[in-house]
């Protein structure tokens, strides 16, 4: 049994409505696709966890033509949860089939980023994994960042980081941000990461404070 990581790189015309929306709007930075349930007739209900203001991202839903109906839960201080239920358009219901319908198991969440980018988890046999990357529509670039056995155990550490939030830990990391003393700064990793030093702040911040939650609720092997 294989797994696989890839990043999905969407185009301004290909890239759904509510991801655009993270895209452009200060404050939002990721949406984390929990689970999903889709109906023969391209409509698909979906649970998402999404950091930023959620009365904005309310008004947003409701301008967007293919969403039929929803509900908010807000969880804290500017994050909540959606259940949203939607039709789905031409280019997003190919792209759910090619995974949905092919021997593959998709790995939560799939992870909506700020770059206009999609990150994918998932397991299954070398052919099925080949088989649902060559069906993603045109249009859309596909990275494989990660392949490899499955181990469960290793396979979910850092698994709650976004793929930019990765790549701001590996900047900082590679530039001696968490050396003592320091031998960069937040402007050095915002250069990496082509941000503001504020922006690339915010990704370790949420990377940290994902990573210590995993800690003390055991992902890292407990406390």
């Amino acid at each position: 049994m294989r797994h696989l990581r890839a990043t999905l790189r969407h185009t301004e015309e290909t890239t759904h409505p509510m991801h655009e929306f993270v895209v452009r709007e200060p404050g939002f930075s990721s949406s984390n696709l929990l689970a999903w349930n889709p109906t023969p007739d391209e409509r698909i209900t979906m649970l998402f966890y999404v950091e930023g203001d959620a009365e904005r991202y309310r008004a947003a839903l409701e301008a967007t033509d293919t969403i039929r109906e929803y509900e908010l839960s807000e969880s804290g201080d500017d994050a909540f949860f959606l259940c949203v239920r939607e039709h789905l358009s031409v280019v997003d219901d190919e792209q759910v089939r090619a995974f949905l319908e092919s021997e593959l198991v998709l790995v939560p969440p799939v992870t909506y980023d700020e770059d206009r980018t999609m990150t994918i988890t998932a397991v299954g046999t070398d052919e099925a994994l080949r088989s649902a990357l060559s069906a993603i529509p045109d249009g859309i670039g596909v990275e494989v960042t990660q392949v490899g056995t499955y181990d469960a155990e290793k396979f979910q550490r850092g698994g709650s980081l976004t793929a930019r939030q990765r790549e701001a830990v590996a900047a900082a990391v590679d530039i001696g941000y968490y050396e003592t003393p320091k031998e960069g700064t937040l402007d050095d990793v915002a250069v990496r990461l082509d941000c503001s030093p504020g922006t690339a702040g915010e990704h370790l911040r949420k990377a940290e404070q994902h990573v210590m939650r995993e800690l003390v609720d055991g992902g890292y092997g407990g406390v």
